[in-house]
């Protein structure tokens, strides 16, 4: 019987969500004295999509059929809600726990939020095929 959790694949995506984090951490030395609460805030986030990736990647994408399309398409719009959606909820939790520091008033950093979603997925991409062998 296949386990749930691979151990071995799961700390594959660890390390390239810590590979991820760190990009970010260097991204966000061009903010002079944010370079603290955007570190967390990353951690926060980063910890959400990689659970995302590790099962999208080990268990959604490998049950696509085109026999089962509709079943497919509902699949992949449940990680669009997931990436999109799901990450925003998850932002509120962590402002609701006093982890994440919310947006301020009138501000545009939704850009930050997003990256996680599609770029996130764009990095685990071409980080290498590993993840399919």
């Amino acid at each position: 019987m296949k386990s749930l959790l691979d151990i071995k694949r799961f700390k594959l995506y660890g390390w390239l969500g810590l590979a991820f984090l760190l990009l970010h951490l260097l991204s966000n030395l061009t903010y002079s004295g944010e370079v603290g609460r955007r570190f967390v805030d990353d951690c926060w986030r980063i910890g959400y999509v990689t659970i995302l990736h590790y099962i999208l990647f080990e268990y959604t994408l490998p049950r696509l059929r085109w026999k089962k399309f509709i079943r497919s398409l509902l699949l992949i719009a449940a990680h669009l809600f997931l990436y999109s959606e799901g990450l925003y909820l998850w932002r509120q939790i962590g402002v609701a726990l006093n982890i994440y520091t919310p947006f301020p008033a009138g501000s545009h950093e939704v850009a930050p939020q997003m990256e996680y979603s599609v770029a996130s997925l764009v990095f685990l991409g071409l980080s290498g095929t590993s993840i399919f062998i």
